[in-house]
């Protein structure tokens, strides 16, 4: 539902679940839309999912012990919006 903004299914960021060997639950972490992901070239990135492939890739390389990756995407799916109504109801007036 959309009130006619531009919420509509704006990214918020994304949840990683990091599953590792010899961990039985998985680390959860969140990366925020402003975020930057640095890679091993040395430059840094803003958050986008192909960015963040190639980040979780060199993360990969830097730490072996990693099985798998879950990416969740996390965003806004709309806005409901009321109008606040006040009861000006003028029958009742006394002189």
């Amino acid at each position: 539902m959309s009130d006619g903004t531009n919420f509509y299914n704006k990214l918020l960021g994304y949840i990683l679940w990091i599953d590792r060997e010899g961990i039985k639950e998985p680390e959860r972490v969140f990366i925020a839309r402003e975020s930057k992901v640095k890679l091993s070239c040395g430059k840094e990135y803003k958050i986008t999912l192909r960015n963040l492939k190639l980040y979780l890739q060199d993360l990969k390389k830097v730490d072996p012990k990693i099985k798998s990756i879950q990416i969740d995407r996390l965003s806004r799916v709309g806005k409901l919006k009321w109008e606040n109504k006040v009861d000006t109801n003028q029958d009742t007036k006394t002189n």
